[in-house]
């Protein structure tokens, strides 16, 4: 539990800060009051059952990917954390030195994609059991440095070409990172600067970041004037537009992106869990195209930005034909249309299915033209459209899609 003085806070986005000085000494009534939970138990281990000590197992939310909890292995690969009953994706992170490819829980053999990862549901006072068998793995370490000063503290995003996120991980005092993948080919973003093809099957690999970079600012709040956490600010080459990286808002509402690429940029708040509040495009607008241009050489600052009350965009993708529930597909594209059909032009946001075949948007409300249900092989072909969808402010709307028969009932 992570404290917070209007109620219990099961993440550190929803967690309050607390202000300490030396200036008058005080006594900071600080109470916690833990509700009944569940554990989720098991061991990290080689491919041949040698128990690994010190691999971070962290459980997330599983329907917005936020981190609620974590424990370390012990020396004998053991480990042990008591969440609140609740749907978790379970990750093994290895940020040792030994040689073995962090893992997400899949059920199987395991998964270096979020996407793929399944749900692990728990209830009160229950006792689950989940076991990692790492893989051999691939360093991607590295340093960020800013006129060759360490940058501390910065989130490097390593993502799954075409895929989901594989990792996340932030650099330590001396701006340095590791994390340990498995071998494939991922997209590294850190500090406003990428790289896009960084190969770990060739072996380890070092990715620096340097250089100085452009900084935007935000305060992001809802109509009532209450701080919003949680929103992904993603700012865009608008002659894509190429995506170029995200921060995710603080608890307080604050966020701040970087890119290393100067001019106009176009800036979204995606919000792809469930919410009150719609994301958008800056400013309040629902196509990507013709979003408001920030221009980075002049602008540092957006100020305070207030997101519009929201409707849910939700639902799961299928391999069958209409009815057939038993084949929920993961990583697939939702994108959502605006104002149009084109592809390109009318596009407003997107997300991809969880390991369940789940998704879920929070988007303004009004009738959206289209939401195009789309794999990595199926190019705009006329095929998965789901049209004319309407959202309403604090609705859920459900779209299912069977891609068997092409069909949103």
């Amino acid at each position: 539990e992570w404290w917070s003085t209007g109620g219990t806070a099961y993440n550190q986005f929803d967690a309050q800060m607390i202000s300490v000085t030396n200036i008058t000494p005080a006594v900071l009534n600080v109470d916690f009051m833990l509700a009944p939970g569940a554990r989720i138990r098991g061991t990290v281990t080689d491919s041949v059952g040698v128990g690994l000590e010190g691999v971070k197992v962290v459980i997330r939310d599983f329907d917005n990917r936020t981190p609620l909890a974590s424990a370390r292995s012990n020396a004998a690969g053991g480990y042990r954390v008591n969440v609140i009953p609740g749907k978790y994706l379970v990750v093994a992170r290895n940020k040792t030195i030994q040689p073995y490819a962090s893992e997400i829980y899949d059920g199987s053999a395991g998964t270096n994609d979020r996407n793929y990862g399944i749900p692990v549901t728990v209830s009160v006072l229950s006792s689950t059991s989940i076991d990692f068998a790492l893989a051999d793995g691939r360093q991607l370490s590295g340093t960020i440095t800013d006129n060759n000063v360490p940058v501390s503290g910065m989130r490097v995003m390593i993502d799954n070409v075409e895929g989901g996120s594989a990792d996340r991980v932030r650099t330590n005092m001396l701006g340095e990172y590791r994390i340990w993948l498995r071998p494939d080919t991922y997209e590294v973003y850190a500090y406003g600067q990428r790289d896009l093809n960084v190969d770990l099957n060739a072996g380890n690999q070092t990715i620096d970041f340097s250089g100085t970079v452009k900084a935007v600012s935000a305060l992001l709040q809802d109509s009532g004037g209450n701080p919003l956490s949680q929103v992904k600010f993603r700012l865009y080459d608008p002659a894509g537009p190429t995506y170029l990286g995200n921060e995710i808002s603080n608890s307080d509402g604050t966020v701040t992106i970087y890119t290393n690429l100067p001019g106009n940029h176009v800036a979204e708040f995606r919000i792809d869990r469930a919410s009150s509040v719609g994301g958008n495009i800056y400013l309040d607008q629902t196509q990507l195209a013709s979003g408001t241009p920030v221009d980075v050489d002049v602008t540092d600052n957006l100020g305070t930005v207030t997101l519009p009350d929201g409707g849910i965009l939700t639902g799961h993708v299928y391999a069958g034909s209409a009815g057939d529930t038993t084949n929920p597909l993961a990583n697939f594209s939702i994108e959502v249309l605006s104002g149009g059909i084109d592809p390109v032009e009318n596009r407003f946001t997107r997300t991809r299915t969880r390991g369940d075949g789940s998704y879920v948007l929070t988007i303004p409300p009004g009738t959206y033209e289209r939401v195009k249900m789309r794999d990595a092989t199926d190019a705009d072909l006329g095929r998965g459209n789901c049209d004319n969808i309407v959202i309403s402010a604090s609705a859920i709307t459900t779209v299912n899609y069977f891609d068997g028969d092409d069909t949103c009932p």
